[in-house]
């Protein structure tokens, strides 16, 4: 298993928002390809809701939902330490990422997308390049101790494909969304953004056309708002707006 595949099933799943980011996060600190993430770079429960942001309690709650047992397929296998262990021995939960059966289905209908887009508009070299060096800090060995770079501002295509498969819109209408973000957020790091907003479930606010600025008020009556301006304008009442000198 590949992060790419973990990260993409998890966006494309019916997962609650903070559960997919519990799962994301984890998928960071984990060594690819396999998911493994070791005893000593396990985050804490403490950890992870410092990360996420969430309560410890929530946490919790939905690694419990997320975890794998012999009567239930999950997203994660936790190897815990003993109490006794934990307190003498400061020894730390394993970590395995999985891709339950159920949302392989889903995962192959991102992959399949992902291939007619492909086709229809093929990758620039630099996004390429981009895509390259993306997998390659993912499946380095100690790709948990990295830190990832900025990504350039030309290898959008990825963000593009997360969004479309996040929201089930077309390539187009996920352009237009990553746009929008961009335009109005100016995030310095486009790529982590996009996927906190997926993540967060705060991309679907960037849907529809965004909102114009409202036109600038001309040839109105003055009308005083009693600190020596316009109600209606906020310029004095000399302002010709209001009909000019007077």
């Amino acid at each position: 298993m590949k992060r790419w595949e973990f990260e993409r099933a998890v966006l494309a799943s019916d997962l609650p928002a903070p559960a997919r980011l519990i799962l994301l996060t984890l998928s960071v600190v984990a060594n690819w390809p396999g998911g493994y993430v070791p005893a000593e770079y396990g985050p804490s429960l403490t950890g992870l809701a410092d990360r996420t942001g969430l309560s410890r309690r929530a946490v919790a709650g939905h690694l419990n939902e997320c975890e794998k047992t012999p009567e239930r397929d999950g997203w994660v296998v936790r190897s815990r330490p003993t109490k006794e262990n934990a307190r003498s021995k400061k020894e730390r939960t394993h970590y395995q990422l999985s891709i339950p059966a159920s949302a392989r289905a889903a995962l192959a209908a991102v992959r399949n997308a992902g291939s007619a887009s492909a086709r229809r508009a093929p990758a620039s070299a630099g996004d390429a390049l981009a895509l390259v060096q993306e997998v390659h800090r993912a499946s380095a060995p100690g790709a948990h101790n990295q830190v990832i770079t900025k990504p350039s501002s030309s290898s959008s295509a990825a963000p593009v494909a997360r969004i479309a498969a996040a929201l089930g819109e077309e390539e187009e209408e996920a352009r237009r969304i990553y746009d929008r973000v961009i335009s109005e957020r100016k995030p310095k790091a486009p790529g982590r953004y996009i996927d906190a907003l997926i993540a967060s479930g705060d991309i679907t606010q960037f849907r529809g056309p965004a909102a114009k600025p409202a036109a600038p008020t001309t040839g109105h009556t003055y009308r005083d708002s009693g600190r020596g301006y316009c109600e209606t304008c906020y310029q004095p009442e000399s302002h010709p707006r209001h009909g000019g000198p007077k």
